[in-house]
């Protein structure tokens, strides 16, 4: 079954189909750049003998009753053989039913994706169909370290992050660029991001935006951005505590440490303001 990180990943594709002919232009080598604009269809791919099948997304250049071109994107956790020769059948089917050209992208942070070959075939009789492959696995996918770059194309840079999150730069890159969207986009493509990188990532991303001033909206919001005010208020309490030379017990850090009610967190900053000890904190 696909997953969180599948699912918001095919999310960003459909909200920005430039993706594909990225993919197609630095990865395939291919300048597929044409009249037409840009846009998703429903992604069944049958005809009236085939079985059902759905493709992730479906993208088409030009009107989608007489498409220039079609492209099908699928997003891939964990690359298969199977999986590449299931998208020759929707890339023949789909050419069955438009004799429009049809190139298939797939987008994957599998690490093991450059080891996949670059077009599959299939054998039928005396029928022989080939199907040249754009793999986007993590080494296709640049590392963005430019925040003008991220705000140009958040779509790309959020994907950077997936694939390249242990680099701090690009975390970093990510986060000031972001911030330089309008409000709602910057918490929209932020939002895509906890969905599709690793924890690790998440705590860093989450560090970096504890300096910086995020609007709470969305619910989403309230619990990230509301841990950034949260880890914000704990080390003040602390450093006011350690200037007027309050001694803490080992469990008494702990439950400042581990509080998560910022009402309680700046309670206790303006007791702390005042106190002589601990005792006078938690009182």
């Amino acid at each position: 079954m696909p997953g969180q990180q599948h699912d918001t990943i095919n999310v960003i594709i459909r909200e920005s189909p430039k993706l594909a002919l990225w993919a197609l232009r630095t990865v395939a080598g291919l300048d597929l750049e044409g009249p037409g604009e840009l846009s998703v269809a429903t992604g069944e791919i049958n005809n009236r003998v085939s079985a059902d099948r759905q493709a992730d997304t479906l993208i088409v250049q030009g009107p989608q009753h007489q498409p220039h071109r079609l492209f099908v994107c699928e997003v891939e956790s964990r690359l298969s053989h199977r999986k590449l020769r299931q998208c020759l059948r929707y890339a023949a089917t789909l050419w069955v039913r438009h004799e429009a050209p049809v190139h298939v992208v797939i987008f994957s942070p599998d690490p093991r994706a450059g080891e996949f070959p670059a077009s599959v075939s299939l054998t039928a009789g005396a029928l022989t169909t080939t199907l040249s492959l754009c793999i986007a696995g993590p080494d296709q996918i640049p590392a963005i370290t430019d925040p003008e770059s991220v705000a140009a194309d958040p779509s790309l840079a959020t994907l950077s992050v997936m694939a390249h999150g242990a680099d701090e730069e690009v975390d970093r890159a990510y986060m000031q660029g972001l911030d330089s969207l309008p409000d709602g986009d910057r918490k929209r493509y932020l939002e895509h991001a906890f969905g599709i990188i690793d924890r690790s990532t998440q705590r860093t991303l989450e560090a970096l935006m504890a300096r910086v001033d995020w609007p709470v909206n969305s619910n989403f919001a309230k619990k990230h951005y509301g841990a950034g005010e949260v880890n914000r208020a704990i080390r003040c309490l602390l450093k006011v505590l350690e200037s007027r030379d309050v001694q803490l017990s080992a469990d008494e850090r702990k439950r400042i440490v581990e509080c998560e009610d910022l009402e309680q967190l700046d309670d206790w900053l303006g007791r702390a303001a005042r106190a002589i000890c601990a005792d006078e904190l938690f009182a």
